[in-house]
């Protein structure tokens, strides 16, 4: 099993999904204990679970989104969709104005036959410009380690 992790460091934005994660089981346990303590066995309560259900894959996306990175490739993850490219697959890293990122530059991924491809990682430009909440704005220092980081991945792979 290919183990990914996240190109910009684990964030304070993860424990912020945990504790959503969290408070979805912790609802989906309430909701089975009324359930099974109904005497009635009224079967509308049922219809709490595709909504915990949603709840909780809708969290777990938006803990997983970003840039990922692994032994095999790159993983880039969006909230409804993810790309997995091998290393083999990329011809380089490239530093260029990013989708609808207010000016700020983003690492683009240029795959050998020429497809590119957003990593929605920015720079920050110490503007205040409004983001999505799927974008990773780093400092300067971090992006540009981020990446050499990938750069070297790249050259040794």
């Amino acid at each position: 099993m290919t183990q990914w992790r996240p190109v910009q460091g684990w964030r304070f934005g993860h424990v912020l999904v945990g504790l959503m994660f969290l408070f979805g089981v912790g609802i989906l346990g309430v909701v089975t204990v009324g359930v099974l303590s109904a005497e009635d066995g009224d079967p509308r309560s049922l219809l709490a679970y595709p909504f915990i259900a949603l709840w909780l894959r809708l969290v777990w996306q938006m803990g997983t989104t970003g840039l990922f990175v692994g032994p095999s490739g790159i993983r880039i993850r969006r909230l409804f969709r993810s790309r997995t490219v091998a290393w083999s697959e990329i011809a380089r890293f490239v530093v260029a104005p990013g989708e609808a990122s207010g000016g700020r530059d983003a690492i683009w991924v240029w795959l050998a036959d020429g497809e590119r491809l957003s990593t929605r990682v920015y720079r920050d430009t110490g503007l205040n410009v409004t983001r999505n909440r799927q974008d990773e704005v780093l400092s300067a220092e971090r992006f540009d380690r981020v990446l050499e980081d990938l750069r070297g991945r790249l050259a040794v792979a």
